[in-house]
């Protein structure tokens, strides 16, 4: 591992990327703690790919928002590129989850608000994520929220596609970055659709199973309501996220100033002081087994509930398909005489009750009984030509 680069001293190495090395390092002149990003050797031969990695860190460190992680430096030595950035203490909003499995409401969306306006501010100087996900979103031991890696995944992972490498997490990605077709800002409100309905939910809402591969759910399949598995969630939420998840850009929100004015109704309930709030959350999202365990068993109730009713309306529906059936056959010539019929026999023995109950003798009874049966057989046979004149 390296020990040192240039006016860095590293610490350690925190993780290994699909397209960089990520080292805690102290920046030795001012003393302070700093992460460094190493572009892995294999993608630093792409001269393409370097200018787009270098002019997007030059963006990047434009941006100058207390949300948004700052960039302090970018070098190259050899054939390796560097990016410094600023060092958060804190949780990922991925280690949080793992810890309480899903976020109350108020925290939620008091979340929800801030990355919103860190959006805003990236978008509005023509900045786009990309690569938006709870990983990359932090909560400081302060209560400040930072969103972290903002666009230098994407700069991999488009310059990549074109060399058969995929880059980047296919269960936050939008339907049309899934099938790499051009993206905008509004790819970004997609992803922050995926993040919020994990966080309050507690469950992402397109994921790889038995039923199929989650670019194939993205892109095809709605997703549950929030609602159905987490009913704390406001009503207004639940439709603000729902049209974020909108399959086709133009039919979701068009910027994150809309979404920001929709959901200040809910925040102006809440407590101002956010930084206080999620300050207070981090210190307190230690792992509660019985909390996890209580939602999971409610999603896997509330599932289970849902098949339960999908099976009840596939059974209503066949009996309505055999009901309709029966009374297409009802309307057939055959069916009205088989009923005329039926009928008639009926008003046979119901007579025949009736000699018997006033004593009317038996030759009578015979008699009756002979003349109506030809005369019903007659009938019937004429109805029979009618309906060979029917058809």
């Amino acid at each position: 591992m390296l020990k040192e680069l240039g006016k860095y001293k590293i610490i350690k190495q925190l993780s290994t990327g699909s397209a960089a090395n990520i080292y805690l390092a102290v920046q030795k002149n001012l003393e302070r703690q700093v992460v460094i990003k190493q572009l892995m050797r294999e993608f630093s031969l792409h001269k393409k790919l370097v200018a787009r990695f270098e002019q997007e860190a030059k963006v990047i460190s434009s941006l100058r928002y207390d949300s948004i992680i700052h960039i302090y430096d970018y070098w190259k030595k050899g054939n390796s590129y560097y990016i410094v950035m600023e060092y958060v203490s804190g949780k990922t909003l991925k280690e949080i989850l793992h810890q309480t499995s899903f976020f109350p409401k108020t925290e939620g969306l008091i979340i929800f608000y801030e990355i919103l306006k860190a959006l805003e501010y990236a978008h509005n100087q023509g900045v786009v994520h990309r690569d938006l996900k709870p990983a990359n979103i932090m909560i400081s031991e302060e209560g400040r929220l930072k969103i972290l890696d903002f666009g230098i995944a994407h700069v991999v992972e488009k310059n990549m596609t074109n060399m058969g490498v995929v880059i980047g997490t296919y269960s936050y990605m939008s339907p049309e970055q899934a099938i790499g077709n051009k993206i905008d800002h509004r790819s970004d409100i997609f992803s922050l659709g995926i993040v919020m309905y994990e966080l309050l939910c507690g469950k992402k809402p397109f994921k790889k199973d038995e039923q199929g591969e989650v670019t194939d759910k993205i892109i095809n399949q709605k997703p549950l309501s929030v609602r159905k598995i987490n009913s704390q969630i406001p009503w207004g939420v639940g439709r603000i996220i729902k049209k974020c998840l909108r399959k086709k850009p133009n039919k979701r929100f068009q910027d994150t100033g809309q979404i920001k004015k929709k959901l200040e109704k809910y925040i102006r309930k809440l407590p101002v002081d956010h930084q206080s709030v999620l300050k207070k959350f981090v210190e307190d999202s230690t792992p509660l087994p019985d909390q996890k365990t209580v939602l999971m068993e409610k999603i896997e109730k509330k599932e289970k509930k849902e098949k339960r009713k999908k099976k009840k309306k596939s059974k209503i529906k066949e009996k309505i398909a055999k009901l309709k059936d029966f009374l297409k056959i009802t309307k057939t010539p055959r069916f009205r005489i088989f009923i005329i019929t039926m009928l008639l026999f009926i008003i046979l023995i119901e007579i025949e009750v009736l000699f018997n109950f006033f004593n009317i003798t038996l030759s009578v009874q015979k008699e009756w009984l002979i003349s109506s049966g030809k005369w019903i057989f007659l009938m019937t046979k004429k109805m029979g030509h009618k309906v060979g004149e029917w058809r």
